[in-house]
């Protein structure tokens, strides 16, 4: 008889996730000023290249659009249209920030560990 087959491996989590599980190594759990919810938020490289592995189900635009109005770091976000398709995944929205939109999961309350950034849209700090 031929043995079944093994179980596919399970999919590596990728960037952008919902911070109620805890954030991978190079992300930071965020909330941006003005904008309700959270998210795990890798930093920005070189200042604007960010990491494309969206979780399952996301279509929203990543962009370098996130600062931390302390330290200057700035960090990725996934950008969307207010009121349009689903295009942050499941669990997440799309809340309206200057114009545009930002996914955010809202599940987790857990606040205390989270850094506070600001919407900055994709200026080019020099």
């Amino acid at each position: 008889p031929v043995p079944p087959s093994p179980p596919s491996p399970p999919s590596p989590p990728s960037d952008y996730e919902d911070p109620k599980g805890g954030c991978q190594s190079d992300e930071v759990d965020i909330q941006i000023q003005g904008v309700s919810g959270a998210i795990c938020a890798p930093a920005c490289t070189m200042g604007f290249f960010c990491p494309r592995d969206v979780p399952a189900g996301v279509t929203a635009r990543i962009q370098c659009a996130l600062q931390d109005a302390t330290a200057h770091k700035k960090y990725c976000a996934l950008i969307c249209t207010p009121g349009g398709t689903n295009e942050c995944g499941s669990n997440a929205s799309c809340k309206p920030i200057q114009g545009v939109g930002i996914c955010t999961y809202d599940d987790d309350k857990d606040s205390a560990k989270r850094a506070t950034v600001q919407y900055v849209g994709d200026e080019l700090v020099v």
